[in-house]
């Protein structure tokens, strides 16, 4: 959930930053001197030591602000990354505030040391860096158009980490009456209906922080909305004109309409959470039959074959569903009808916790991370998704 909640938190930055100049706003003068910000704290080079059991400590990070030449505010964004690289992730993207200085706890900077494969508990360098805007309006939180973006120099500080889970890319999920044919309009959302009611989406991509989430399946008409952490409402994802809405924390006369689907019939479903874009595609109903049984084993689940259900979604029998179990370290393949099926042998790409199995020029699935957890797959697809246990 971390992950979601940072995009979250990044979309707010942006359409308040997005929001209309204010027309009394200064302009930029291309011929002013404009000041790079210097971050100055933590020292360059500064060696620090990460312990788990003090992972709610802070780093303070300060430093000189940029100047554009003029009176402005500005929106400084602190960024994250290992040497070498780009600054491209949603989650190398700490935290935006327009102050001079700022705290990032101990276990989110491990965190994303995590995310960046950076596993090693030895002094291992990382780098920062800040983008300023300028920012005005009234309450000064609207970019200004026409004013350059100042990028500090890149900022290297030896870190050494501990071991933890590998952030991976969150869950999504969709509660509604789609999924109930008595189309009760009291909507289900709670923990245990994970699996039935509340349907999670599947992903072919995953990168931290990436917003393309979609699903194949039988779908009544009805409204839905989609929800990052069930049983919770706040995030919630609904539509205005056709157009996502992402609901941080907003008030109940303040929530996007739900999502419609005008007919019962089989769909895929995308979503997408950067362009904040959804489309549903009518898709022909299954010719294939359905397998008779869907198991997992290897060594991941400890040697031990393990069996799904099939009873969360009877109008659906593609939908295949374990709660409770447990996954080590290691490999393990799915078994469709006494089939091995598992990843492209050619894929080098991670693949957990969404992927897609086939039955030839295979390879086990690896987990990331050891824990007990919620598995569907999707036998119309062959797709699969790891759902870890609530923080």
């Amino acid at each position: 959930m971390k992950n979601l909640n940072i995009l979250f938190s990044l979309f707010i930055i942006v359409s308040t930053c997005f929001s209309c100049n204010d027309d009394t706003d200064p302009k930029y003068d291309p011929n002013a001197q404009t000041t790079d910000p210097v971050i100055t704290s933590p020292a360059k080079d500064e060696q620090l030591v990460f312990l788990k059991d003090q992972n709610q400590q802070v780093v303070v990070f300060s430093w000189n602000p940029s100047d554009f030449g003029i009176a402005v505010g500005a929106a400084n964004t602190l960024q994250m990354d290992k040497p070498g690289g780009d600054f491209s992730k949603t989650f190398n993207n700490l935290l935006t505030t327009s102050s001079r200085t700022t705290e990032v706890t101990v276990k989110q900077l491990n965190s994303i040391m995590m995310a960046l494969g950076l596993f090693d508990e030895k002094p291992t360098p990382v780098i920062f860096r800040l983008i300023s805007v300028a920012m005005g309006g009234e309450e000064g939180v609207s970019l200004i158009d026409g004013f350059p973006t100042l990028i500090s120099q890149e900022h290297q500080v030896m870190i050494t980490p501990y071991k933890d889970k590998i952030p991976v890319k969150s869950n999504l999920y969709m509660t509604g009456e789609v999924f109930d044919p008595t189309h009760n309009s009291t909507w289900v959302n709670t923990d245990a209906a994970i699996g039935g009611l509340v349907q999670p989406l599947f992903s072919d991509i995953n990168d931290l922080g990436n917003g393309k989430y979609y699903y194949e399946g039988y779908f009544y008409a009805g409204n839905f909305k989609l929800v990052p952490n069930p049983p919770a409402w706040k995030p919630q994802i609904g539509q205005t004109g056709g157009k996502l809405v992402i609901c941080v924390d907003c008030i109940y006369e303040d929530e996007p309409d739900p999502i419609e689907v005008t007919a019962d019939g089989w769909y895929r479903f995308d979503v997408d959470l950067d362009a904040l874009t959804y489309a549903f595609t009518p898709i022909p109903a299954p010719t294939l039959t359905a397998p008779a049984a869907v198991e997992m084993a290897g060594e991941s689940t400890g040697g031990s074959i393990q069996s799904m259900a099939q009873t969360l979604l009877p109008f659906n029998p593609f939908i295949w569903f374990v709660k409770d179990l447990e996954i080590k370290m290691g490999g393990l393949l799915f078994n469709l009808d006494g089939t091995p099926y598992g990843v492209a042998s050619d894929n080098t790409s991670t693949q957990f916790p969404y992927g897609k199995v086939q039955g030839a020029n295979f390879k086990d699935v690896q987990p990331l991370n050891e824990g007990k957890y919620r598995v569907m797959f999707n036998a119309l697809t062959n797709e699969y998704v790891f759902i870890p246990p609530a923080e």
